[in-house]
């Protein structure tokens, strides 16, 4: 584990251009109503959020980013195939021996019962198993950048990583799971802030506005043409009403 800590991380990105094939998924108007619009070129990128939280200078890249759905998009229609085969690598190093599995993990909720597709987050787990399946551990993907790639092809050789496969998946879980706790403890960071301050807000303005109302129905009880205010106000109060309800639903 102490070789992986020593690895050097790369920490900015700059991309002078995008590929057609690349800019041509990002062109398509569903592509873009979901992720917005991709640039034709990035000077500052970084996949480290606590590097981009120093400086605001740098864009943070990752799931729901264009250029990296694009990327991601692009290379799933185009190789498929080969991210099914896998592809060799040897390290420069001569310390590891092993097989490095990357995994899509992606977390689903339903912010209403029928609602059963939304993606709430997605998150990428590299998992190193050293040949003998004695040694498990999750890795940053900066590993394989730090690697070479080897000429040779899979299909040079017979391999069988199943067993060390079911090893890595339940670490995999296991990551899985933890990531799915981080997005619940942020959810229940966004609901208080919505209980806090939009929920008391809006009862805040229901109480306003029945004031206003029952002022206004005085005043056309003694005969004042007040027809349209108070007509406004009770449709404003269905607003807030509804608001509050939908809000409250939410939450």
């Amino acid at each position: 584990m102490e070789y992986f800590e020593q690895l050097p991380k790369i920490n900015i990105i700059s991309i002078d251009s995008i590929p057609y094939e690349v800019r041509k998924i990002a062109e398509n108007e569903n592509f873009k109503k979901k992720y917005g619009l991709i640039n034709k070129k990035y000077t500052n990128l970084s996949f480290d959020k606590d590097l981009v939280l120093k400086d605001s200078k740098i864009e943070f890249i990752s799931f729901g980013h264009p250029l990296f759905e694009a990327v991601m998009q692009y290379i799933e229609e185009k190789f498929s195939d080969a991210i099914s085969k896998g592809a060799i690598f040897y390290d420069p190093n001569n310390k590891l021996d092993g097989y490095i599995f990357v995994y899509e993990g992606e977390i689903r909720d339903a912010k209403k019962k029928e609602e059963v597709n939304n993606i709430a987050g997605k998150k990428i787990i590299t998992i190193y198993c050293s040949k003998d399946g004695k040694f498990v551990n999750t890795i940053s993907p900066h590993l394989i950048w730090n690697s070479e790639e080897e000429n040779q092809t899979q299909n040079n050789f017979a391999i069988d990583i199943s067993a060390v496969k079911e090893k890595t998946l339940m670490l995999a879980i296991k990551e899985l799971e933890k990531y799915k706790n981080e997005l619940e403890e942020e959810r229940k960071r966004q609901a208080n802030i919505k209980q806090k301050y939009g929920v008391k807000s809006l009862e805040i303005l229901i109480n306003e506005i029945d004031n206003d109302i029952i002022s206004l129905t005085q005043r056309k009880e003694k005969g004042e043409n007040v027809d349209l205010a108070l007509r406004n106000k009770i449709e404003r109060k269905k607003d807030y009403e509804n608001s509050y309800y939908k809000l409250k639903d939410l939450i």
